[in-house]
């Protein structure tokens, strides 16, 4: 699929889609590696929906988090279709990416902090199946995981020693039986 055939319906989500947007997100994913005339397919991986509700957690704590176990988020908006799509809806991407809030080093960097550290740490639950976005985080994660995923998509046989540098610290909760 090409980038220029992308797009979601306004009237599924809370922001008007910019012709302008589009091209600072396809600038974003040029810089990774990422050929627009042909998007890899790990880039369409799901980001599933998680239902909290009725469900008892434990307390939050530090945690150490590969960003390939997230499979998705508790926010609706984000969740249930691609980590692409995901990508395209975060309002605020074209103004972190012009400001160059968003590069591999910073977000190495950035998310490797101790959550002691953190302005605003991320927040996962841990369910059976993986871990999910559930508060503080939705567009941090889903920036990364573009990143992982372009990474990812530029090689047959990644690296072990590749892979393992897509880890963040994280506020997660267990969920319990």
């Amino acid at each position: 699929m090409k980038w220029s055939d992308l797009s979601y319906d306004d009237n599924d989500f809370y922001i008007p889609y910019s012709e302008n947007q589009q091209v600072v997100r396809g600038y974003f994913l040029r810089t990774l590696g990422i050929d627009l005339e042909n998007i890899p397919e790990d880039l369409f991986k799901p980001c599933l929906l998680y239902n909290p509700n009725g469900k008892k957690f434990s307390e939050y704590k530090s945690q150490k988090v590969f960003v390939w176990e997230v499979l998705g988020s508790s926010y609706a908006d984000y969740a249930g279709d691609s980590w692409l799509m995901a990508f395209l809806k975060i309002k605020r991407a074209p103004a972190y990416i012009q400001n160059g809030d968003v590069t591999p080093n910073k977000y190495f960097w950035m998310l490797k902090r101790p959550i002691h550290k953190q302005n605003a740490p991320i927040k996962l639950t841990k369910a059976r199946d993986g871990f999910y976005i559930d508060g503080n985080g939705n567009h941090r994660i889903t920036m990364y995981m573009m990143m992982y995923l372009a990474a990812l998509s530029k090689s047959n046989s990644y690296h072990r020693r590749e892979l393992n540098r897509y880890w963040f610290y994280a506020k997660v909760r267990q969920e319990l039986q």
